[in-house]
């Protein structure tokens, strides 16, 4: 019987924190790949190719991820250069809803998340060098500085193991 409370005090209180936890955006499943052979540390200066016109994403938000990329890259000594590229960055954007049933079985809703992917290509062959993608559950109506916020810890994510260690 004493099992039987602290267990139904245990699913009580998870629920409630649940059910009380800030709609902060939640970032998740950030990963990243690079290939081996490739020499980042000639990789100095970098070129955007423009976002895919099909794009799920707002004018703001395509400035966001270039403001938070170009800054994240030139704290580390990495700069945008039209004219000398060494390799450009090839934003992608997605959107889609998903079914959250985490609260039980008779308990779900909608959410609607966002993927944010940055690939890295060598500017004459189009290969792709390294690449980093995360989603993140986006919730409606977040203000300007808590899309900035989102924006940029995606970002700081996805960069954070770049350039990648060079043996």
């Amino acid at each position: 019987m004493k099992h039987l409370r602290l267990l139904s005090l245990f699913a009580l209180t998870t629920g409630l924190l649940y059910h009380c936890a800030p709609s902060k955006p939640l970032i998740y499943d950030t990963t990243y790949d690079y290939d081996i052979r490739a020499d980042f540390k000639t990789m100095r200066h970098y070129a955007w190719l423009p976002f895919p016109v099909t794009a799920a994403i707002t004018p703001l938000n395509v400035d966001r991820v270039k403001y938070f990329v170009d800054i994240t890259l030139s704290s580390r000594g990495i700069t945008e250069s039209q004219s000398r590229a060494d390799f450009l960055i090839d934003p992608m954007v997605d959107s889609m809803s998903q079914i959250d049933s985490t609260g039980g079985p008779a308990e779900y809703g909608l959410y609607r998340e966002g993927t944010l992917s940055l690939n890295f290509l060598l500017p004459a062959s189009r290969q792709v060098v390294w690449w980093g993608v995360t989603h993140a559950r986006v919730n409606p109506g977040l203000s300007p500085q808590e899309k900035d916020d989102l924006i940029k810890d995606a970002v700081d994510d996805i960069l954070k193991n770049f350039p990648p260690p060079q043996n």
